[in-house]
């Protein structure tokens, strides 16, 4: 379909668009405000503990296990891959080892690996902590902050990845039903793959880039200057408020809604 025969949605349906994207910008505001608080050398604390880190990098394994989720904060990239059994590793400079946790907390209903610094913590670091993880189910993953997450070939019927700041998140292969992403920030995720349903929110900066995703069905809804490429095989609803641009392979059904000098094009 060209993008002159798209089929334009009534301005009541439109403007219904465009408030829930301003209500979803404000949304992820306070999200990225709540993750600056847990980055390193953060104001919040007034016990910080500063550390200088000189030491070899070190390999640790850490006795977790029962989650489904993985959140990860301040700076810490993560590699994820699925496995038989459940695995945590963490390699960093000896002297961040005790400054790292890793622990199981209940996140939106569901049992969530969190990794992150210590309260208060500021750190000068050589190299970038990496903690590896094997899941055998993962249903979400997140990124706060500067925190990088590549994630191996996977399967998961419903996935969700939320990234807030600037943290990157790639997904090399994805198998599955259900794919939402969400980012707040000047955030970029990249995946491929194949899934049926696929639905992206970006408030902000952030890219999108799933062209070697496809899907059957996808949503996305941008307000600022975000960008997106997408595979859409059947339909593509888009909603823009700024100065978003979209492009697209695929012949589906299109609907559009913008406000702004925003665009969609295919490729």
């Amino acid at each position: 379909m060209r993008p002159d025969d798209m089929e334009r949605e009534h301005p009541m349906n439109r403007m219904m668009r465009w408030l829930d994207t301003v209500l979803g910008l404000a949304f992820a505001a306070a999200l990225v405000a709540g993750a600056l608080t847990a980055w390193p050398g953060s104001a919040r604390a007034a016990e910080d503990t500063a550390v200088q880190a000189r030491g070899s990098v070190v390999t640790e394994s850490r006795s977790v296990a029962g989650f489904e989720a993985v959140a990860v904060t301040g700076g810490i990239d993560l590699h994820i891959s699925q496995g038989a059994q459940e695995q945590v590793q963490v390699r960093a400079q000896s002297e961040l080892m005790p400054l790292l946790e890793t622990v199981v907390e209940n996140r939106d209903d569901r049992p969530t690996l969190v990794i992150r610094w210590k309260k208060g913590t500021r750190a000068r670091v050589k190299s970038t902590p990496q903690v590896d993880v094997t899941v055998q189910r993962l249903t979400s993953v997140s990124s706060a902050g500067s925190s990088d997450i590549v994630v191996e070939p996977l399967e998961s019927a419903a996935l969700r990845v939320a990234i807030a700041g600037s943290g990157d998140v790639m997904l090399k292969g994805l198998t599955g039903q259900d794919l939402q992403v969400k980012i707040a920030g000047s955030g970029d995720f990249k995946a491929a793959g194949q899934v049926e349903r696929l639905k992206i929110g970006v408030s902000g900066s952030g890219d999108v880039r799933t062209e070697d995703l496809r899907a059957d069905d996808v949503a996305i809804s941008i307000a600022g200057s975000g960008d997106a490429a997408v595979q859409a095989l059947k339909t593509l609803n888009v909603s823009i408020a700024g100065a978003g641009d979209i492009t697209y392979r695929g012949d589906p059904q299109v609907k559009t809604s913008i406000a702004g000098s925003g665009t969609v094009r295919k490729r």
